[in-house]
């Protein structure tokens, strides 16, 4: 790995912290009906968002062996605390942009383009810390529920980058069934943070753990199905640990749709249901709305 693609690959991994922050902050703030922070942060995380996207190809198109280290995300619960898990995450992303270099064009402009919202990004989040109280008591995140949301995050970021090695060996059912994975995923995800939301449970992730670019797209699918049964056994468990029965049936069918995953072949038929969504069906689509 040439000194520029390290660059690259560690901006790719807090660009990818920050696109889970942000998304997990969009869910809290709809909780709070705070259209106008909504708006702000949907706008940077949908930047963020493309960026990762456009380094993410750029690594795989030049066969770089992408991995990405195990990370903590660690989202705001309320408005002040999520203000201030934004500027810490400025704080990071300014630590990684201001060592980046590049040795050439494609890579200059991904960081260029990572670098280019940050200033009005972080003016918004002084003027608005400046307001801000004090943030509320943290909530506790249940050991099992941290588990599981770390390896769905996991499962997101590895599917990803197998959605784009399939593609740029030209596997196009291959890449469009990581994508409904990584998908499925968030989906999962989404649906806890939702939950914990609506009954005061604490939703923040563990130690998400880290995850490679498999050699292959045969390996990639392997290694795929293999973090979908560990995020069903996490999703059992939490099932069986809680209190709380919506949650708890929530877990179930979790565990069940990640089986069901687990169970299917290599570019066979997704399964249908509970994870599935349109807007994760066609990973050329996303990518040519998305890819510089």
């Amino acid at each position: 790995m040439t000194e520029t693609e390290r660059h690259l690959a560690a901006l790719l991994r807090v660009e990818l912290t920050a696109v889970h922050q942000q998304f997990l902050h969009m869910l809290v703030l709809r909780a709070l009906r705070d259209e106008g922070h909504l708006a702000r942060v949907t706008a940077i995380d949908e930047v963020d968002f493309a960026n990762a996207m456009d380094i993410a190809a750029l690594l795989v198109e030049r066969g770089v062996p992408v991995r990405l280290p195990a990370h903590l995300v660690r989202p705001g619960r309320d408005m002040p605390s999520v203000l201030r898990a934004e500027w810490e995450m400025e704080e990071a992303m300014a630590a990684v942009l201001g060592a980046a270099r590049a040795e050439d064009d494609a890579a200059r402009d991904c960081i260029a383009r990572a670098a280019a919202p940050r200033a009005d990004y972080r003016a918004w989040l002084e003027a608005r810390l400046a307001e801000a109280g004090a943030p509320g008591p943290d909530v506790e995140t249940a050991p099992e529920l941290e588990g599981v949301l770390a390896l769905l995050t996991a499962l997101v970021e590895q599917a990803m980058l197998h959605a784009f090695l399939s593609r740029a060996e030209a596997d196009g059912a291959g890449a469009d069934n990581a994508w409904r994975l990584s998908g499925a995923a968030m989906l999962y995800a989404t649906a806890i943070v939702r939950a914990g939301l609506t009954d005061g449970q604490g939703v923040v992730p563990g130690e998400v753990p880290g995850v490679g670019m498999a050699e292959t797209p045969e390996a990639a699918f392997d290694a795929d199905m293999a973090l979908t049964r560990r995020c069903a056994a996490a999703a059992r468990r939490a099932a069986e640990a809680q209190a709380e029965p919506e949650m708890g049936r929530l877990c179930g069918r979790i565990a069940e749709a990640c089986d069901r995953i687990a169970g299917m072949e290599r570019n066979g038929a997704f399964p249908e249901g509970f994870g599935r969504a349109p807007m994760f069906d066609d990973f050329e689509a996303t990518c040519a709305r998305f890819l510089s």
